[in-house]
């Protein structure tokens, strides 16, 4: 017998994972001097081809939007993973990444 996600459980799962995982993209795509309206469009677009495979819809342009959901994944996977964020400090701290000082570097005294 093959497993396989009916989907009900595909669009329930994906129903639970968009609200966090946007919330996370968003705040990082502003890390990077973005708005997020990129991550918002992709959930969109997720969601509703969950939802067209739920009513059972076939056909050109249901593989279309998947292949467009895969090649639009990786290109934010490589915006939100990869890349480095905006150099400096920002609204929302210190850059992490920047070089500490060297009175820093020594420690307490």
């Amino acid at each position: 017998m093959r497993w396989t996600l009916t989907p009900w459980v595909a669009f329930t799962l994906t129903a639970m994972m968009a609200i966090p995982a946007t919330m996370l993209s968003i705040k990082r795509r502003k890390d990077r001097g973005s708005s997020g309206l990129d991550v918002v469009a992709y959930w969109v677009l997720a969601i509703l081809a969950n939802l067209l495979g739920l009513f059972g819809a076939e056909g050109f342009y249901v593989s279309a939007m998947q292949v467009v959901l895969l090649v639009w994944s990786v290109c934010l996977f490589v915006l939100l993973a990869v890349l480095r964020g905006t150099p400096g400090p920002n609204q929302y701290g210190p850059d992490p990444l920047a070089p500490a000082s060297t009175a820093e570097a020594a420690g307490p005294a």
